[in-house]
C-alpha cells in the first residue's frame, strides 16, 4: 500500500463506475470484521447513475476509511457509510464514513494526513495501525481533485467527508 504514495501511482484510470455496487462490494468484504466486533454496518447510497472516476483508487480510499472506522469502534456500535451523487458541473460524489468510536485526539489533527509513526494507534481490540492509511486516502482524494474533511470528538466518534468531482476524461 505504501507505494501508492509514490509518484508512479499518480495516473488515474477513469471509467464509469456503479458506486452503489462498488460500496456494497466493500461492505461484503468488511462484514466478517464487523461481525467479529458486533458492529452494525449501515449503508445509504443515493447513486443511481454511473459516476466517472478511477474505480480501483476509489475502492482503496473507501476501504481505508471503512477499515479505520471498524478498527476504532468499540463492540456493539455502528459504522455508517453514505454515498450520494450531487448535481452540478461537474457532478460530485460525496462519500462519508462515520463511526461512534474512540475519536481522534485533537493534537493528531494538524498532521492527520501525514505519514508518521506518531499516528500509529491500536484499535479497540488491540488491532495495529500502520499510520499510512489516511495519507494514502488524502493522496487518492487529491489525485481526483477532491477534498477530504474530518469531524471528530474524542470518545464520541469520527466522520470523514470526501468530495470527488466527476472525472471528465474517461479512459478508453
Amino acid at each position: 500500500m505504501e507505494n501508492v504514495l509514490s509518484d508512479q501511482h499518480t495516473k488515474l484510470h477513469n471509467s464509469k463506475v456503479k458506486i452503489d455496487e462498488t460500496v456494497q462490494e466493500l461492505i461484503t468484504i468488511y462484514t466478517p470484521l464487523a461481525d467479529a466486533k458486533k458492529l452494525q454496518m449501515e449503508l445509504k447510497c443515493n447513486t443511481p447513475n454511473p459516476f466517472c472516476l478511477d474505480e480501483e483508487k476509489f475502492k482503496l480510499l473507501a476501504s481505508n476509511l471503512i477499515s479505520n472506522a471498524l478498527k476504532f469502534s468499540p463492540e456493539g456500535n455502528a459504522v455508517s457509510i453514505d454515498a450520494e451523487i450531487l448535481g452540478g458541473t461537474p457532478r460530485l460524489l460525496h462519500l462519508s464514513v462515520a463511526d461512534n468510536g474512540i475519536g481522534i485526539p485533537e493534537h493528531f489533527l494538524p498532521k492527520l494526513f501525514e505519514k508518521s509513526k506518531a499516528h500509529q494507534r491500536q484499535g479497540t481490540l488491540g488491532e495495529m495501525s500502520s499510520g499510512i492509511g489516511l495519507p494514502i486516502v488524502k493522496k487518492l482524494v487529491e489525485l481526483h481533485d477532491g477534498t477530504i474533511k474530518v469531524d471528530t470528538r474524542e470518545g464520541v466518534g469520527t466522520t470523514f467527508h470526501v468530495m470527488l468531482p466527476e472525472q471528465i476524461n474517461e479512459a478508453s
